[in-house]
C-alpha cells in the first residue's frame, strides 16, 4: 500500500474490520511524516499474517498495532528478545494491556503520539507451555492466561458480543459458571515451593493486574518487576462471589491514589481469593480444561507451566 525504505521501515499491522481504519491510516501517514520517520508498511491481521509480518521485521524501527489484545499478542511474539519497539493504538475490546501501560484507551491521535514518541518501558513477558498427553503447545502473552471460569469467559463472549457489548459480554458466561458451579481439582508448583492441592473454580496468571471496568484483580502485579503473579478463585457460594466482585471494584479504585494503594495494603485476605508470585509455575488438573489467553482459548491442557521473561519487550509509553 505504501512504499518503503531498504534500510529501515514502520510496520502497522491492523484489524481490516476497523470501522475507523481509513482516518487512522491518515492519521498515521501524516504523523510518519512529521517525525521524520519512513512511510509505513501494512500488514493485515488475516490469514497468512504471521510471514508477512516476519518478512517485513528485518530493517523495522517501529511496529504498531491497531488493534485489541489478541493482535498485540500475535504481534509481540515476533518482537521478543528484539530491539524493536511495539507502538499500541488500542481499539480493541479489553486492551488491558493498554490499560495496564495507562495509554489512552478512548483517544487514538493520543495514543498515536505516545507510540511515535521516544518514552519506551521493558515490560517482562510470559511464555506458557500446555500438555494433554502426548500434545504440547508453546505460547507468549504479556497480560493474563486462565483456566475454568475465566477460560468460559473468553470462549463463551463472541466477536459480535463482545462488538455489540463490550466487556459486559462476559457477564452471560460468568452467571452460567457460577450457576453450574464447576471446580476443578489441580495440584499448583511455583518456582521450587512444595505444590499445594486445590479445588477452585479458576485460576489466573497475570503480568499486569487491572480488568476492565478498572477491577483490580491482582494487586501486586507490575509489568517490569521480573515476576508474574497467581490467582485462584474459590468461593462457596453465591456470596462469596459477591465478596469477590466487591473486593475487586473497591481496590480498583484504592489503587489510582498514594493514600489507597497504603489503605489496600492493610485490607483483610478474603479466602476465596489465594494469591502467589513466581517465576516459574508448574498447575496440573485431573481433567483436561480449555486455556485462555490474552483472550484467545488457545487449547486444552491437563499439564500447564508458565515462564517469565524479564524485560523481553520494549513498548512505547508516555512520558512521566
Amino acid at each position: 500500500m505504501t512504499k518503503t525504505s531498504a534500510s529501515s521501515r514502520v510496520v502497522v499491522v491492523y484489524n481490516p474490520a476497523l470501522r475507523a481504519l481509513k482516518s487512522l491510516q491518515n492519521a498515521i501517514t501524516s504523523q510518519l511524516a512529521t517525525h521524520g520517520l519512513p512511510e509505513a508498511v501494512w500488514v493485515a491481521a488475516q490469514p497468512g499474517m504471521d510471514d508477512a509480518l516476519a518478512a517485513q521485521l528485518p530493517g523495522a524501527v517501529l511496529v504498531l498495532v491497531l488493534g485489541g489484545d489478541g493482535l498485540v499478542r500475535s504481534v509481540a511474539e515476533h518482537l521478543v528478545v528484539t530491539d524493536i519497539p511495539l507502538g499500541i493504538i488500542p481499539v480493541g475490546t479489553g486492551n488491558l494491556l493498554a490499560r495496564n501501560l495507562h495509554l489512552p484507551i478512548a483517544d487514538s491521535k493520543k495514543a498515536l503520539s505516545i507510540a511515535l514518541g521516544d518514552e519506551e518501558l521493558a515490560i517482562d513477558v510470559a511464555r506458557l507451555m500446555l500438555q494433554h498427553q502426548d500434545q504440547k503447545s508453546t505460547h507468549t502473552f504479556m497480560v493474563m492466561a486462565g483456566i475454568g471460569l475465566d477460560a468460559a469467559m473468553a470462549g463463551e463472549a463472541n466477536f459480535e458480543m463482545k462488538k455489540r457489548l463490550g466487556w459486559l459480554a462476559y457477564v452471560a458466561p460468568i452467571v452460567r459458571s457460577v450457576v453450574r458451579n464447576n471446580q476443578h481439582h489441580m495440584v499448583l508448583e511455583l518456582d521450587d515451593r512444595k505444590p499445594v492441592p486445590l479445588k477452585a473454580h479458576t485460576a489466573i496468571v497475570g503480568n499486569c493486574g487491572t480488568l476492565t471496568a478498572n477491577l483490580l484483580l491482582l494487586p501486586a502485579a507490575e509489568l517490569a518487576d521480573g515476576k508474574l503473579d497467581v490467582v485462584v478463585l474459590n468461593p462457596k457460594a453465591i456470596t462469596g462471589w459477591t465478596r469477590i466482585w466487591s473486593r475487586l471494584a473497591i481496590s480498583g479504585a484504592l489503587v489510582r491514589s498514594k493514600p489507597g494503594r497504603a489503605l489496600l495494603k492493610t485490607a483483610p485476605p478474603i479466602s476465596a481469593l489465594q494469591y502467589g508470585q513466581f517465576r516459574h509455575l508448574k498447575l496440573a488438573l485431573n481433567s483436561p480444561q480449555p486455556v485462555q489467553i490474552d483472550g484467545d482459548v488457545v487449547g486444552e491442557a491437563s499439564t500447564l507451566t508458565v515462564d517469565v521473561l524479564p524485560q523481553a519487550l520494549r513498548v512505547r509509553v508516555a512520558a512521566h
